[in-house]
């Protein structure tokens, strides 16, 4: 019996996080297989059933060394990441990994995997069982990893879980209220369920009734058939009704008897068509000032209003926008074949200091625009002209940027040198020293909190 035993070697270095995985895998030893521990990625993995390896930001310097070993070896290899890490699994992805597996895991669901990933190489050594779940990591990807961000991340997640929790997003323009609305519908479901995106002011005030809720037949000049409205369309999903504190009254009436009843009736209907969705709404305005003055329905508001997702404007979230800058700049890398691999340091001070009045979607459609535009591999603060006659205020001769580590930093290829924790602390503590150890001051000066700033010095 030995002899049909599996082996599965779990590979870790030094880190707390990799236990949540250790104690799962104990399981294992109960269940006919054998789990050995390995605290180095220098050994032999020929001979091994399976393979399973932790990256963090920590150590993803190895994980070239990694790859050249494995590089006939990855059907008998499992990775697990950091759920916040989209990096890692963007890079893995580009190797051809495909066997991925974020945390926090389901404890269940990540040993089914396991035992069928050991059965899979066993029936057919040569085949890929691949894991990559999206889910968990799309969050991080299009909202970043600092400290409010991950705390906002986990309340999605908690929320997503309960279908029928109505949602409000609140947020300025462009700051990824639709990406959040989507994000949650796709960690929430598996199984293909519709997601139906509305922007309410880009429909005619006098058309969005019938597109909202549909036409029957005869009911106007022109309805030569019945015609199912964007509820039904979104009946067993969910539908994102965006710039909702824009509705009419009248709309907003006829919206809440779907929120209230799960019916709605189509324009020259008689019968009640049952809905069962989720409702995620989002808008950039006050609403609780405009129930106040009476132009948004006090009831309504109320039901909408269950779970709150409040997404702070880029320019508070300064620890965010060079992990979303190189998820954008992966992202368009790829998509145009033009390969980025460094950014000067000038660029990289005025990504944290421009305001981004337009917040994700202006810092998005700016990285585009300077891929396109780069020269050499290089991104390079000319290729942002325009935001620089925009932010005319900001120099980039201050004192700060003498605090950048080097004359460019290198991106993507080897993440901890555009860590952005490593970038901050740097230059704040030299900030900070030059300030006679003012925090106050120094906060005023980065144009941050005083928590966050202790944050970036921890």
């Amino acid at each position: 019996m030995q002899l049909n035993k599996k082996t599965i070697v779990w590979i870790y270095t030094d880190d707390k996080d990799h236990q949540i995985v250790s104690y799962t895998l104990e399981n294992l030893n109960c269940d006919g297989y054998i789990l050995k521990v390995a605290h180095s990625y220098n050994f032999s993995l020929e001979s091994k059933d399976l393979n399973i390896f932790y990256l963090t930001k920590s150590n993803s310097d190895l994980l070239n060394n990694i790859i050249n070993v494995e590089r006939k070896n990855f059907n008998n290899s499992v990775f697990v990441i950091n759920d916040y890490n989209a990096h890692l699994a963007i890079q893995l992805s580009k190797e051809g990994i495909t066997n991925i597996f974020a945390l926090p895991h389901d404890k269940k669901k990540f040993l089914t995997y396991i035992k069928n990933k050991l059965e899979d190489y066993r029936i057919n050594p040569v085949s890929r069982f691949s894991f990559v779940d999206q889910r968990e990591y799309v969050f991080s990807s299009i909202m970043g990893s600092s400290p409010t961000s991950i705390a906002m991340i986990n309340l999605a997640k908690k929320v997503s879980k309960s279908d029928s929790t109505n949602i409000l997003i609140l947020g300025e323009t462009g700051t990824g209220k639709g990406l959040l609305a989507k994000a949650i519908h796709d960690y929430a479901n598996e199984n293909d369920e519709p997601f139906v995106d509305v922007i309410c002011t880009a429909i005619p005030e006098n058309l969005l009734e019938s597109e909202l809720f549909g036409y029957s037949k005869g009911s106007f000049t022109g309805a030569k058939a019945d015609k199912p409205g964007l509820f039904e369309l979104a009946n067993g999903g969910t539908i994102f009704l965006d710039e909702i504190g824009d509705l009419s009254l009248e709309i907003q009436a006829k919206l809440l008897r779907v929120v209230e009843k799960k019916v709605l009736r189509r324009i020259g209907g008689v019968k009640d068509i049952p809905v069962n969705l989720r409702i995620i709404s989002a808008t950039n305005r006050n609403l609780e000032e405009l129930v106040k003055k009476n132009l948004f329905r006090s009831d309504l508001f109320y039901r909408l209003n269950i779970i709150t997702l409040k997404i702070p404007p880029l320019r508070e979230r300064g620890d965010d926008i060079l992990h979303l800058t190189e998820h954008f700049v992966t992202d368009y890398s790829k998509k145009l074949n033009i390969p980025i691999h460094k950014i000067e340091k000038d660029l990289l001070l005025f990504l944290i200091k421009y305001s981004w009045p337009g917040n994700i979607r202006e810092l998005r459609n700016a990285v585009e625009r300077a891929v396109v535009m780069s020269e050499n591999n290089i991104l390079k603060l000319k290729y942002f002209e325009s935001l620089l006659n925009l932010e005319s205020t900001i120099s980039m001769n201050s004192a700060l940027s003498d605090f950048v580590p080097s004359d460019t930093v290198r991106l993507d290829i080897k993440y901890d040198e555009t860590d952005l924790r490593s970038i901050n602390k740097f230059y704040v503590r030299k900030l900070l020293a030059k300030l006679e150890g003012n925090k106050s001051r120094t906060s005023k000066v980065l144009g941050i909190t005083r928590p966050t700033l202790d944050k970036l010095l921890n």
